[in-house]
């Protein structure tokens, strides 16, 4: 099941263009980000249901956010979290939950005791409110000692007081958590609900092959810190459109699994696939790297595209080396 991440809109409704853009991708499942106080928040939830219908009613997770959650009383917020899908459920959008988001760095750091305890006064709180909501048991952020924090929330047993377990995933590496978390969670189905700077028709039989079903590209689009992830605008649009629709097959996709293809005209400077590739592009840039045509190598090298043998013979002399010692580089920086 291919999903998508909403715009994380707090003071304003969607724009037209991510209106049109959701109805032409189709999602199977979408993810809202819901702000319990916002001043749009009635009209904002008319026009998601609006647009849910549209869509043929497809799966939603609601995801209420607040900067910090982890460092509010439990309680409060898992009266804030009812309280909003009740209005979400009024409108006939019957919601799965989850109560937060990478709280190692929204504010909980890798206390895990911390954010155990936090969380088990939470789901004790919301089962007594909604005992029949799907629960899920909140992402880390992959960084830092993230799977140490998923093996104390294990040893905490709390699997079960969650339905479902969630993960984020921005590489072909970090796919592999998959596997990890079904061993420290033999109980509870796993749930990408963040993925993004690889091709949907990539990542998503890979996710399936380690027995994940259910994946969310974040974001369609929203704020413009995280402009570098939005699907709109992005080299990725079509293929999230041709693979949450069933229009890709093994004879039409690269040989590369689904990774996006460049002739040597669209790379000549980098111009297009910096477009394409705009996060990556940053990192890139950051890491010393010029716009010329050793950033198609990087991204080659990465994983992320497919080559062109006669572009390979024409530029690999002279920029193979350098790009690849740029490319190591790169991946010892931390990248969200």
């Amino acid at each position: 099941m291919l999903g998508l991440v909403c715009p994380n809109r707090q003071w304003a409704l969607w724009t037209a263009d991510e209106c049109s853009a959701l109805i032409d991708l189709m999602p199977a499942a979408l993810c809202i980000i819901g702000f319990p106080q916002s001043p749009v928040l009635r009209a904002k939830i008319e026009q998601e249901a609006s647009l849910w219908e549209q869509l043929g009613k497809p799966k939603i997770i609601l995801r209420p956010y607040a900067d910090g959650i982890i460092t509010f009383n439990a309680l409060d917020w898992s009266f804030e979290c009812y309280i909003l899908l009740q209005k979400y459920r009024a409108v006939g959008m019957d919601c799965e939950l989850v109560c937060g988001n990478e709280f190692q760095i929204e504010g909980g750091g890798e206390d895990w005791q911390r954010q155990i305890d936090w969380l088990r006064a939470f789901a004790t709180d919301f089962r007594m409110r909604s005992p029949n909501t799907v629960l899920h048991l909140p992402a880390l952020s992959p960084i830092g000692n993230y799977r140490q924090g998923w093996q104390a929330y294990s040893d905490a047993g709390l699997a079960y007081r969650f339905d479902t377990m969630n993960m984020h995933a921005y590489s072909e590496a970090q796919l592999q958590d998959a596997a990890v978390l079904q061993g420290m969670f033999p109980a509870l189905p796993i749930i990408c609900t963040e993925v993004n700077q690889m091709a949907p028709s990539f990542y998503v039989p890979k996710l399936e092959s380690l027995g994940v079903d259910e994946s969310y590209w974040f974001i369609l689009s929203g704020t413009e810190d995280q402009r570098p992830y939005w699907l709109m605008g992005s080299g990725y649009y079509a293929d999230f459109k041709a693979t949450g629709q069933g229009n890709t097959s093994p004879e039409t996709l690269p040989a590369t699994g689904g990774l996006p293809g460049a002739s040597h005209d669209e790379t000549v400077g980098g111009n297009m696939l910096k477009d394409k590739f705009p996060g990556e592009f940053a990192a890139w840039i950051a890491a010393g790297g010029d716009e010329e045509e050793a950033f198609r190598f990087y991204l080659m090298g990465m994983g992320k595209i497919a080559a062109t043998q006669d572009f390979l013979e024409a530029m690999a002399d002279n920029l193979a080396s350098h790009a690849k010692e740029l490319a190591i580089g790169i991946s010892r920086l931390p990248f969200e």
